[in-house]
């Protein structure tokens, strides 16, 4: 397994992983708005060339897991699109993503990290609380209610 910064040639692999998720979700529902997933198809535009990262996980070729770290101010990213083959998952890879995302962010000066959980996603929630992030707000985002959460980082230059 290697993790690699997103490649053009995986676009259509990121998109597959991520409707897999989301249609195995019992958190999301069917009816998420088709906007909310638009960060996908520019992925180099809004991530890499915006002091923002996309990475993904891979066995061979095979795309097994992904998560973004998109920029939302001078030192506040959003780390998001943390997903997982169903087959790699129960095995740390969601947690594994998450530390190398917070570590770039720290490297690429955000001291500030925030993220949404759909309501409802224990294992989610339970991974972002080990991870030292807080609850701060419930909130909509398209048709979903998520809860945010916040975690302070030190900066690494």
């Amino acid at each position: 397994m290697k993790a690699i910064l997103f490649e053009p040639k995986y676009q259509k692999a990121v998109l597959e992983l991520n409707e897999l998720a989301l249609k195995r979700s019992k958190y999301i529902g069917k009816t998420v708005d088709s906007n909310w997933h638009d960060d996908l198809v520019k992925i180099k535009e809004l991530y890499l060339d915006n002091n923002g990262a996309f990475l993904l996980w891979l066995v061979g070729d095979k795309l097994i897991g992904m998560g973004g770290l998109l920029k939302v101010d001078t030192n506040t990213a959003n780390i998001k699109r943390i997903r997982v083959h169903p087959d790699y998952q129960h095995k740390g890879l969601s947690s594994e993503i998450l530390a190398e995302l917070e570590k770039r962010a720290r490297v690429l000066g955000y001291n500030r990290l925030i993220t949404n959980v759909a309501k409802g996603n224990i294992p989610a929630e339970k991974m972002f609380l080990k991870a030292n992030f807080k609850p701060v707000e419930e909130k909509h985002f398209f048709s979903v209610l998520c809860t945010v959460f916040e975690k302070k980082c030190e900066v690494l230059y």
